[in-house]
């Protein structure tokens, strides 16, 4: 009887193991992803796009958006449905320090209290 605790240990011990393997995050994919089709020239390109339009503001900002922009912000994106202009025009517009009719309705509000 003594002989089954070391295999009983062992089998547990394994089963252990395999539990935690099996959930291990999946590998996270090499960037770019297998099937990109993209040049390391045009991934570079890119960055640098990127980079260059949260270093900009007003003209220079809007000159490295694509008119088929879209907008993924929900407060910006139901603001440019309610004054029937596409994602880019409510971009370009604000981004060169516009104003439109609306003012932008906050998504959620911060009580404040003042104690005195």
């Amino acid at each position: 009887m003594t002989k089954t605790y070391p295999i009983l240990a062992c089998g547990l011990l394994l089963t252990l193991i395999a539990s935690v393997v099996a959930r291990q995050p999946a590998a996270v994919p090499a960037n770019p992803t297998l099937g990109c089709r993209a040049t390391p020239a045009e991934l570079e390109a890119n960055k640098k796009v990127a980079l260059e339009f949260f270093r900009t503001t007003g003209a220079d900002r809007v000159a490295l958006a694509d008119p088929s922009y879209k907008q993924h912000n929900p407060a910006f994106k139901k603001r440019a449905e309610e004054n029937k202009v596409s994602d880019y025009e409510e971009f370009s517009e604000l981004s060169r320090g516009g104003q439109w009719r609306r003012p932008l309705v906050p998504l959620f509000r911060v009580s404040s209290s003042s104690s005195g």
